[in-house]
């Protein structure tokens, strides 16, 4: 069958035509001139409409016949009553009539079509509406409806109430269309617990078998689908107390609250269903990871950009390019010889000419401000993208051989970008503004994004000042309520130690600034480990330490864990950037875990420089999900997504292709809430943005729909 709607019926038998033409607009126009116009119900039309009454409604039936056979064509009627109930007015009434109200309900459910079952509580007394409202959070429906009536006099409700059925046929005339109001109360009413039994229970069978099959009178002594509901009811809260009991079990667990809501069977499947074990079902789990809100801790802004998307930032300087190009003629016949070379694709005279060396594109040549060199280089390649990530990736240009390759290298894959392009104003707005399109893709709501102004200053922003004021100006300008940027500014330690004091003396200036300071949340120490300790910055870091500046450090990456122990204990570390190396000091992780620090894990990025892999492939094991079970919060993140050719999205699912066995989806979703409770933005702040997040996941939970073998959420992200 088709749709169904379910309503009850009172005196009022006109409250079915108004509830048809807002399902069946086609058939009936009956709010043709309506203003405003209700528009229709998002579940579709109606093949049949089901109706449960008393044995006193005989007159209302007929009228309704009659209404029914002036539509083309007529939707199919059924009554069914509580036989000798004549008014639902006592305790016991009550309860016999939501009994034979839940078992019309339960049998639509199975009849109709699926996502074309309707619930209306617009029909007779409180007392019924109660009844059908209770039977749609049972079974569930697809559109709860109703109906409001707005007469503002008794002569209006008395004009509407003498309608008959001969006019309740037709469009009605403005003055009466607008009496009234179908309403959608709620869409895809998720059903109880109980409806995963009860729809094929066995005892309820004969229940249904009682009902006339065309409607009629239904004798109801007693009420043993009310029973057998109420049982299931207490058995499914005694399973859900159990099962959340065993959740909350170890201080180790620490999800979004919303979880231990959920209805046991959701939680048994968020535990018991793994993602990145199965290649085939890598793009649905992508479209699912993709879905989820998202915080993004540790993501460096000379880092991010794919080399198509260097190019499109590289396009915002075509003009002065062109300008210096007539002034200067060395760039013009650099460029000249450049696009020959291109246009050939000789790759070898390109590696010839440039080598393993980018950055010396910088300098080529004097007089020619930054970054326009390095912006005419990439534009020549506008429309051979192929052939410039051949040059700069070689051998690596398969992301899969991008595996243990070290720090040195790594950071070369990005001499195009970052400080090598981000020397203007020009380049800073359209790279901000893609790094938006970016994180809405992502479904990112936070981001803690890192920078160094003082890297920046080469071009015609000639001091950090002037660059962190033009990331402001921008940020302004791209502002949105879906996405809250902040600001980490990076101290480098493998860079000139002077610039790194610059950094810190801009840092301790703006924090006067009430611009700076509703964006900057912390400070970074980033670069190799291997060129300087942590404990070399204490004396550097003692003025942040003074303003409680939050600090984050790259540590334990590439080196033992006695390097995380001084970013903790010389340099008071609020976080810990990577942390690869945790796992070989006990003690050390056991105070991670009582002191609640949080480490930001990089999969592509650690497999890149590190070298962990798949386990099936026999790297080294990527020790996230050991974590994860010694109580660490873990957040995961994409550090440099353009050099890794990754997104945050990504990422999520590249860390359960790495962990043995994979991630299940809920280690997955507390991974996510650690990226949102690690934050470094004020507390209150902090709340609202997980408040957010869970009520868009309890909808992608929630909305996910029934698979074959039970809920799961990849149903929704195969369809």
């Amino acid at each position: 069958m088709g749709g169904i709607l379910v309503t009850t019926l009172g005196i009022s038998w006109q409250v079915v035509p108004e509830l048809f033409g807002f399902t069946n607009p086609d058939q009936l126009p009956l709010y043709r001139y309506a203003d405003p116009d209700p528009g229709c119900s998002p579940a579709g039309s109606l093949e049949a409409i089901w109706i449960v009454t008393t044995s006193g409604g005989e007159a209302q039936r007929a009228l309704l016949e009659t209404w029914a056979e002036r539509i083309e064509p007529p939707p199919e009627l059924r009554f069914w009553w509580v036989d000798g109930l004549e008014d639902v007015d006592s305790l016991e009434g009550d309860r016999r009539f939501r009994e034979l109200v839940l078992r019309v309900a339960l049998l639509a459910r199975k009849r109709a079509r699926p996502g074309s079952l309707q619930l209306s509580l617009a029909g007779g007394r409180k007392t019924m509406s109660a009844a059908m409202h209770d039977a749609a959070y049972t079974i569930g429906c697809d559109t709860l409806l109703h109906v409001i009536d707005r007469f503002r006099t008794q002569e209006q409700r008395n004009r509407f109430q003498r309608l008959g059925p001969e006019e309740l046929a037709r469009a009605l005339p403005p003055e009466l269309a607008a009496l009234v109001l179908p309403v959608v109360l709620q869409r895809d009413v998720a059903p109880g617990e109980v409806l995963a039994t009860l729809a094929d229970d066995a005892d309820t069978a004969p229940w249904l078998a009682e009902l006339p099959p065309d409607g009629g009178p239904v004798p109801l002594a007693d009420t043993p689908l009310i029973a057998r509901v109420a049982e299931m009811r207490r058995q499914a809260d005694a399973l859900a107390t159990n099962l959340r009991v065993q959740l909350l079990e170890g201080a180790s667990e620490e999800v979004f609250p919303l979880l231990y809501t959920l209805p046991p069977r959701l939680l048994r499947t968020l535990r018991a269903t793994i993602l990145g074990v199965r290649p085939e079902m890598r793009s649905a789990e992508l479209a699912w990871l993709r879905a989820l809100p998202k915080a993004e801790l540790h993501c460096h802004l000379g880092g991010l950009f794919t080399l198509a998307e260097t190019v499109e930032i590289a396009a915002a300087e075509t003009s002065r390019v062109e300008a210096w190009s007539r002034r200067v003629p060395e760039l013009a016949a650099f460029r000249e010889r450049l696009g020959r070379l291109v246009r050939e694709r000789d790759l070898q005279k390109l590696r010839c000419w440039f080598g393993d060396d980018l950055r010396a594109l910088r300098r080529m040549i004097p007089g020619v401000p930054q970054p326009l060199t390095v912006a005419a280089f990439l534009l020549a390649f506008r429309d051979h993208i192929p052939l410039l990530c051949r040059l700069v990736y070689g051998e690596l240009e398969d992301p899969e051989r991008m595996r243990g390759i070290g720090f040195a290298r790594f950071e070369r894959l990005g001499d195009l970008q970052g400080s090598g392009l981000l020397q203007s104003r020009a380049t800073l707005r359209r790279a901000l503004h893609l790094l938006k399109d970016k994180m809405k893709r992502d479904n990112v709501s936070y981001l803690e994004l890192r920078c160094s102004p003082v890297n920046y200053t080469r071009g015609d922003l000639s001091s950090p000042r002037k660059v962190l004021d033009a990331i402001l100006d921008i940020l302004d300008e791209i502002a949105c309520e879906e996405l809250d940027i902040r600001l980490i500014l990076c101290v480098s330690r493998h860079r000139d130690l002077r610039m790194a004091r610059r950094t810190v003396r801009l840092v301790a200036r703006m924090l006067e600034d009430s611009r700076f300071a509703r964006r900057f949340v912390g400070c970074d120490l980033a670069g190799s480990e291997e060129v300087a300790e942590a404990r070399a910055f204490r004396r550097l870091f003692r003025p942040l330490h003074e303003r409680v500046v939050r600090l984050t450090i790259h540590a334990g990456e590439e080196q033992p864990a006695e390097s995380i122990w001084q970013a903790l204990y010389e340099l008071n570390a609020d976080r810990i950037g990577h942390g690869l190396s945790l796992a070989q000091h006990p003690e050390l992780l056991k105070r991670f875990v009582e002191r609640r620090i949080a480490v930001e894990m990089c999969p592509s990025s650690n497999r890149a420089i590190v070298g962990f892999d798949a386990p099936a492939a026999g790297g080294r094991i990527y020790p996230l999900k050991c974590y994860l079970k010694e109580g660490l919060k873990v957040t995961v993140n994409s550090d440099d997504p353009g050099i890794c050719r990754t997104s945050l999205t990504e990422e999520y699912l590249r860390a359960a292709e790495l962990s043995p066995g994979g991630l299940s989806f809920w280690e997955v979703l507390k991974l996510v809430y650690h990226g949102f409770t690690a934050a470094f933005c004020p507390h209150d702040e902090r709340r609202d943005h997980i408040r957010r997040a869970q009520e868009r996941l309890k909808g992608i939970l929630l909305e996910a729909g029934e698979g074959a073998g039970g809920w799961s959420p990849l149903v929704r992200a195969r369809n």
